[in-house]
């Protein structure tokens, strides 16, 4: 049995530890997003004389990638899309697999495809992401999508964790304009695309770690598959990021979700409806106008860098990296990390974030907990990115 804080009801995290932060809790919040969805995908399900549907590669037996598809499963049947599941043996060729992959982006039925990463070490990752259509890439993960995030042009679709981040803010009523952010991480599925996105929100100054500056600092802490399905037990549904390279440059594919900010109001003071009616006025729309991000590279600076963050976004895979003391007091502090530390083997193990969560909850405004927090938001977003792609169709 997982041992993890998931163990802890919040209330009893708060007696214990005299927490003041407010929890955000992503499931609950994810929860409201998929009846918002379900409501659209009722809608495209009467354009279309069809539901919107969603076919997955799955390759191998490794258990965490089959629960991470099992749940996606169950969320798309639970608000009326169509699931489509192709499961290939481990020892599957590289042929095959793109032969399943261009078998669903051609079938007119199957509005998005997912491949589930990773895939076994003797197939080429690269060209099977790039054999999506990216179109139908509803992950956000083709060299497309990645290609314009760079140029700070708009995908066809956000990758999923960092659309879910944005999802959850809206949806806690946390404003962004005039505000101060921080990342710490750059992932091109994760950190460069929340940069972007809370640019385009208002965000008056952005600072972005990226990883490759600090390789001590940010050491994986959960690179095997034994702990990988630690983390999938524990409900992490975070991406694995496909190994892309030469990108290639593509012209711009403009699309705007919503064009409205979020309401300017704190998470204590935003009515639970208007909060729950948020994700209508986030701004997903990329503004080729916004100034460039701050890049940090300096290790000792770390620390000082996020004690500036009104809004502090973490996501490198390092086990409680962010200390209380890193922590401007009322920061907005979101955990995009899940992390097993003790030993699998004998059960003795438990699984944390990228924050130290019993500490930095005390001088937080709000905060994120892992479980519970950014991954059931990542699930919501691939249902998000499905009805967007079906909505295309109409």
């Amino acid at each position: 049995m997982l041992r993890s804080l998931s163990k802890f009801t919040v209330s009893a995290l708060h007696k214990r530890w005299g927490h003041t932060a407010t929890v955000l809790d992503g499931k609950k919040i994810a929860g409201q997003w998929q009846s918002d969805l379900e409501a659209k995908a009722t809608d495209v399900t009467s354009l279309l004389g069809r539901a919107p549907g969603l076919g997955v590669v799955l390759v191998g037996s490794r258990p965490d990638s089959r629960l991470y598809v099992q749940r996606k499963q169950e969320a798309c049947v639970k608000i009326g899309i169509k699931f489509w599941l192709q499961h290939l043996p481990d020892s599957v060729s590289q042929a095959a697999v793109e032969s399943a992959v261009s078998q669903i982006c051609q079938d007119a039925s199957m509005d998005g495809i997912l491949v589930q990463l990773p895939l076994p070490k003797h197939l080429d990752e690269e060209a099977v992401v790039r054999a999506c259509d990216p179109r139908k890439d509803v992950d956000g993960f083709h060299p497309r999508h990645r290609q314009l995030l760079k140029n700070r042009q708009q995908p066809y679709f956000l990758p999923c964790t960092a659309l879910g981040v944005m999802e959850l803010i809206a949806r806690s009523g946390i404003t962004l304009p005039g505000k101060t952010a921080v990342v710490i991480g750059d992932s091109d599925v994760v950190g460069t695309p929340l940069a972007m996105l809370l640019q385009a929100n208002g965000v008056a100054a952005l600072t972005v770690c990226p990883r490759s500056s600090y390789p001590e600092a940010f050491k994986s802490s959960h690179s095997n598959s034994e702990h990988s399905q630690a983390r999938a037990d524990a409900g992490a549904c975070l991406p694995h990021q496909p190994k892309l390279t030469g990108l290639h440059q593509t012209n711009n594919v403009s699309q705007q979700l919503a064009s409205e900010q979020a309401p300017h109001s704190t998470a204590s003071t935003l009515p639970a409806e208007q909060r729950q009616q948020s994700s209508q006025q986030i701004q997903t729309n990329l503004d080729v106008s916004d100034p460039p991000a701050t890049y940090s590279a300096a290790m000792r600076d770390l620390p000082s860098i996020a004690q500036t963050a009104d809004i502090l976004i973490v996501a490198v895979g390092h086990a409680e990296l962010v200390k209380r003391s890193w922590i401007k007091p009322g920061a907005v502090v979101i955990d995009v990390g899940i992390n097993v530390v003790g030993n699998i083997g004998t059960g003795e193990y438990h699984v944390v974030g990228d924050i130290a969560y019993a500490e930095v909850a005390q001088v937080a405004s709000a905060i994120t907990p892992v479980p519970g927090g950014v991954g059931p938001m990542t699930i919501a977003a691939v249902l998000h990115n499905t009805i967007q792609a079906a909505w295309s169709n109409c």
